[in-house]
Parts: structure tokens; C-alpha cells; sequence
């Protein structure tokens, strides 16, 4: 299969996947609002280590937990759209852009981000409930995919980086052997 066919079904992928979860956003948005006002006459006991305590108790830590969920998916929402705008400057046969390079560091930061914000919050268990946001598009749920995702892109960004580099210098060896000829 030719690589721009490749590129063009990724892209595809990409972008439903990236108009769906626009979509989804402000339902998600809403489920969380309803979910943190009907804290205060919730039932739900929350675990976080050895501790256990209600919820109508704790309001503001849980509604921080609430919301870093939803900041998690819209993070996740903006490194499809990232990804998307790499494939999108693939498919131009630019490869070593700076824009690419720079989408591959935040890429790979927020991946990072994620993967680390999501550890701390999930070490709170709301009794009867399961987040909806430990849900299903959340990319850096377990350490392979985001911590080695994260690490993964970083990496790559340095690869490109370093192409980008060693392409400029080619470029300035062929200007100077076109003189000397």
C-alpha cells in the first residue's frame, strides 16, 4: 500500500475520531456539572488510600477530581487534533517542518501530562460511581500508553529535529559545491 494512502486513511481515522469527541464534548461537559451538583446529597463514599469519607463531605476534592477528568479529555481531544495536523503535513511531503517537530513536543509533553495528572486522580475510587471520564478515549490510561507514548513523541521530536538539521546543512554543502563548480 503507497504511504499517501496510508497517511489518508490515518487522517480519515483522525478526524472522525477528533469530531466525535467535539461532539461528545458537551454532553461530556454537561454529565460532569450535573454529576458535581448533586454532590452535596450524594451517598457515594470515596477511597483515596486508607480513608474513607462521603462525598456530600469532601465537595470541593471531588469536584476537582470531576473536573481534572474532564481537562484529561479535553487534553486528549487536543492530541488528536495535533496528530491530525502532522498527518496533514506528512501528506504535503514536508517531513521536516518545524511545525512538526513542535507538534511532536507537545505531543509527547501532554501525553506526559496526562499520563501523570491521571495517576494522581485515580488513586481516588468514588465508591458506587465509576468516573465516566475514566472513560473510553482517554489515551494515557495505563503506563504503556501514556507514559511511553509521551516518552515516544518526545523522542521522535528530537529524531526530527536532528533530520531537520542535518538537512539544512546538506543543503548548504550542495550551494556551496554548485559554487566551487
Amino acid at each position: 500500500m503507497r504511504t499517501s494512502r496510508i497517511l489518508k486513511i490515518l487522517e480519515t481515522i483522525l478526524s472522525f475520531l477528533f469530531i466525535t469527541l467535539i461532539l461528545c464534548f458537551p454532553f461530556y461537559l454537561i454529565a460532569t456539572i450535573m454529576r458535581v451538583s448533586d454532590l452535596e446529597h450524594s451517598n457515594d463514599i470515596v477511597q483515596f488510600v486508607n480513608f474513607t469519607f462521603p462525598t456530600s463531605a469532601n465537595f470541593a476534592i471531588i469536584s476537582f477530581v470531576y473536573f481534572s477528568h474532564l481537562a484529561l479529555f479535553t487534553l486528549n481531544i487536543y492530541l488528536i487534533f495535533l496528530l491530525r495536523n502532522v498527518i496533514k503535513t506528512f501528506k504535503t511531503a514536508s517531513f521536516f517542518d518545524l511545525k512538526i517537530i513542535k507538534n511532536f513536543k507537545i505531543i509527547g509533553v501532554l501525553s506526559l501530562v496526562t499520563f501523570f495528572i491521571y495517576e494522581v486522580i485515580t488513586t481516588f475510587e468514588i465508591g458506587t460511581l465509576t468516573l465516566a471520564s475514566n472513560g473510553y478515549f482517554n489515551l494515557s490510561k495505563s503506563p504503556v500508553n501514556g507514559l511511553i507514548f509521551g516518552l515516544f513523541f518526545l523522542i521522535l521530536s528530537k529524531i526530527f529535529e536532528i533530520g531537520r538539521t542535518q538537512k539544512e546543512e546538506n543543503i548548504k554543502l550542495k550551494q556551496e559545491n554548485e559554487l566551487t563548480i
